[in-house]
């Protein structure tokens, strides 16, 4: 799986819902743009978005994102691609996980009205592997690799800590996910998106947090 199918996979509560759209959005769009960092396609220059290599990845989704990137004339920060990019991120991948059979789809209404829409999982054995594998690099300290750290960046920038790990002190998810995305183990360019994507993501969240706090008091 693409980081941003892993991303929104372990979003999905119990019940099949999302308990922070708007936090998985936002996630999601930060895992696309890192996903073609890793691919050697994109690179971070003073929180600028550069394409580094317009040879398409082989992925429809991500193919098609770093087309529109390549077409802008002037680079733009992560942190306005990641407010664009939410918008679509979280159905593509949506779309996705159903094709492979991850997860389906039940359309509800209430009061023969409004219309909702839950996502059980079909098959938790991908999830259960996913959140072990995640587990192992941030919490049990063993060996990381870029794409799982990649995972564990962007979930805790967004704030999605009980998501991803339930039960664990945010805190402790927060300094441990710091840690990897600034150490050395990764190439240069890789770690400039992880620290670009932990920065922009939190920057997106938060002001979008302080906006919701201060309309719900006025």
């Amino acid at each position: 799986m693409t980081l941003d199918e892993q991303v929104v996979l372990l979003s999905i509560d119990a019940r099949g819902r999302f308990p922070e759209p708007w936090r998985t959005d936002c996630a999601a769009a930060g895992a696309v743009l890192l996903e073609l960092a890793l691919a050697g396609r994109l690179d971070v220059d003073h929180h600028k978005v550069v394409v580094a290599d317009r040879t398409p990845v082989g992925s429809a989704v991500l193919d098609d994102v770093l087309a529109v990137l390549a077409a802008r004339e002037k680079p733009a920060t992560a942190q306005s691609w990641v407010r664009e990019l939410r918008k679509s991120a979280r159905g593509r991948a949506l779309d996705r996980l159903r094709e492979r059979g991850t997860v389906r789809e039940e359309v509800c209404r209430t009061l023969g009205l409004f219309t909702t829409r839950r996502y059980p999982t079909l098959d938790s054995s991908v999830e259960v592997a996913l959140r072990d594998r995640l587990a192992g690099v941030v919490l049990r300290g063993e060996t990381p690799d870029e794409r799982t750290v990649g995972l564990a960046v962007v979930l805790s920038a967004a704030g999605l800590y009980e998501c991803a790990f339930p039960g664990v002190p945010a805190r402790d998810v927060e300094r441990r996910t710091a840690k990897l995305a600034h150490d050395n183990w990764a190439a240069p360019a890789v770690r400039r998106a992880l620290e670009a994507m932990q920065y922009e993501l939190v920057a997106v969240v938060g002001a979008a947090t302080v906006g919701a706090a201060v309309a719900g008091t006025s």
